[in-house]
């Protein structure tokens, strides 16, 4: 269990490395409770790590408004397995549930990802790549997207289906919209696509 309320704090976890050292290979987190309250921080900030995983737990970021903290963001590989990943307000509309930023392949299946302004987002908006992930899972009742695949570097991977039952998922696809590049492959209503999301 980590939390940071009632001050202004870094992220709750930071992987990062040392002179000496190139960083972790390997990280893994087995049925943890993770609630960041400084807005813009992060549950899990993994940037120099090979390969995250999650596994069941919680990350319960502290949103309120438009301010909120995030879930997770990785820059290698990523697993997420029946994680709950959970804002703390419907209205807001910048903190993110998990930003997917590796190459290493992800697999990012949790059991909820809601109340957060993006549910899930692959890449950052530049030349550098993202991709080779799955995404699975109930994502959904997130205020501006569900998913939003950023335009730039290579996004290659696979949305299956998602969503909450009391909703049609937002999945917003600016790799097409503003690249032009169909990098997408999504399965929805038992059918496969590369050019309709």
């Amino acid at each position: 269990t980590a939390m940071n309320p009632g001050r202004a704090a870094l992220d709750c976890v930071y992987i990062t490395n040392t002179a000496a050292l190139d960083g972790p290979s390997q990280v893994t987190f087995d049925d943890c409770w993770i609630s960041p309250y400084t807005a813009g921080k992060w549950s899990i900030n993994a940037q120099i790590c090979q390969d995250l995983r999650l596994l069941g737990g919680t990350l319960a970021p502290y949103v309120l408004g438009t301010v909120g903290a995030n879930g997770v963001l990785c820059a290698g590989g990523l697993t997420v397995l029946g994680t709950h990943i959970e804002g703390t307000d419907p209205t807001n509309t910048d903190a993110i549930g998990i930003q997917y930023l590796g190459a290493n392949g992800g697999l990012i299946a949790p059991s909820n990802c809601s109340l957060f302004g993006t549910g899930v987002v692959i890449g950052d908006g530049t030349a550098a790549g993202a991709s080779g992930y799955t995404i699975a899972g109930t994502i959904g009742n997130n205020n501006d997207a569900d998913i939003i695949i950023t335009n730039g570097g290579t996004r290659t991977g696979v949305i299956l289906e998602i969503g909450v039952s009391n909703g049609t998922p937002t999945i917003i696809d600016n790799r097409r919209d503003l690249d032009g590049v169909y990098e997408v492959v999504l399965l929805r209503g038992g059918g496969f696509s590369n050019a309709t999301i």
